[in-house]
């Protein structure tokens, strides 16, 4: 899946981001890194459980989704029940927003003959594999997400699903918690900086700089893709 990302070296913070949630050996450069952007100071031993980034706009958090939803379901190892279907849901917050990682995922099972034979069926919002797995988009609403098990979630732009009076970001993170009953999987939270409110910054709070099961990396949009001109 590495090939997508072209030159690997403009996505290394993204590199070192996943080898420390998963606990894999650190590479040069990264235990640096990873001080910087979790404010901790060990390379973790055991994955975590539950991760959260802070990244800016155009900071690649699409496309590094859609990797992560694909590399999910075709390689990770998951606890399913004969004849369960699992799902990696991806909860984006608009319906434009989820097509686009849907978009991505597809172009990139279909772009290599090895995924694309594993494809058994694809609509707008899913695309079902011959192991039982089916990546599943849908927008933030928190009443449609309780009626998936789910073997992972990802959530996208959850800072941008809180405004003044209401508290919909907190309402789908507990229900994407929830679906994860189960399965034990991983919860991925992934939003811009946007304002000092809602559970992205409630996260940071609670989790930035303090070892813990979850993660908290934050890092500004040209540290994450330095492609970006300032």
């Amino acid at each position: 899946l590495g090939r997508f990302l072209e030159d690997k070296s403009t996505w290394s913070a993204w590199y070192t981001l996943w080898r420390s949630f998963f606990a894999e050996d650190a590479e040069p450069g990264d235990l640096e890194l990873f001080k910087e952007a979790t404010g901790r100071t060990e390379w973790p031993s055991v994955a975590s459980d539950e991760l959260w980034v802070c990244a800016g706009v155009r900071s690649g958090k699409s496309r590094q989704i859609a990797l992560l939803a694909c590399w999910l379901a075709l390689f990770a190892k998951h606890r399913l029940a004969a004849g369960e279907i699992g799902y990696i849901l991806i909860v984006s917050a608009s319906k434009d927003q989820a097509s686009i990682i849907r978009r991505y995922a597809s172009e990139f099972l279909n772009s290599h003959p090895l995924f694309a034979d594993r494809i058994v069926r694809e609509t707008q919002t899913q695309i079902d594999l011959d192991n039982d797995i089916s990546i599943k988009t849908l927008s933030s609403d928190f009443r449609t997400v309780r009626g998936y098990s789910a073997i992972a979630v990802i959530c996208d732009e959850i800072g941008h699903m809180s405004y003044e009076g209401s508290r919909p970001d907190y309402e789908v993170v507990d229900a994407l918690r929830s679906r994860l009953a189960m399965s034990g999987g991983p919860a991925i939270f992934i939003g811009s900086p946007h304002a000092k409110r809602g559970s992205l910054w409630q996260a940071y709070r609670e989790y930035w700089g303090r070892p813990s099961e979850t993660l908290f990396w934050k890092l500004p949009s040209q540290r994450m893709n330095p492609l970006i001109k300032d």
